[in-house]
């Protein structure tokens, strides 16, 4: 078990959570900034890694699928940011390479495809 006081912030954190890379994004409702931390298994176990800074408040926000990310522009992540005023804000997170007309597979691991590996029949066989 690890914690880490990130701020005094009366509202709600919302954690959204990157499983093939470890990352975590933490947004607060109310709270413009989404601050990201890598996990890792060893001594800190979380490492603060960049904080994305808005002045616009977010009241909700959402992860896209991994096949949806835009993998020839290095991009790693993308959150939705629900807005009271602004409505919905795209968010892109991506690795500045100095190539990117190739797939970068060092930062791509494997992922799940949301696909069943078996069918119901093969599952009760």
């Amino acid at each position: 078990l690890f914690t880490k006081t990130l701020n005094a912030s009366s509202s709600y954190v919302i954690p959204l959570v990157d499983d093939d890379t470890g990352v975590v994004y933490l947004a607060g409702k109310g709270d413009g900034n989404i601050r990201m931390f890598e996990v890792t298994d060893a001594a800190p176990f979380m490492v603060e890694l960049l904080q994305f800074k808005s002045n616009k408040p977010q009241s909700g926000i959402v992860m896209y699928h991994k096949t949806q990310m835009d993998v020839m522009g290095c991009e790693v992540a993308r959150l939705l940011k629900v807005t009271p005023r602004n409505g919905v804000i795209p968010i892109r997170f991506t690795i500045p390479r100095m190539h990117s007309d190739f797939f970068q597979d060092d930062l791509y691991p494997e992922t799940a495809d949301g696909k069943a590996s078996m069918t119901a029949d093969e599952w009760f066989s």
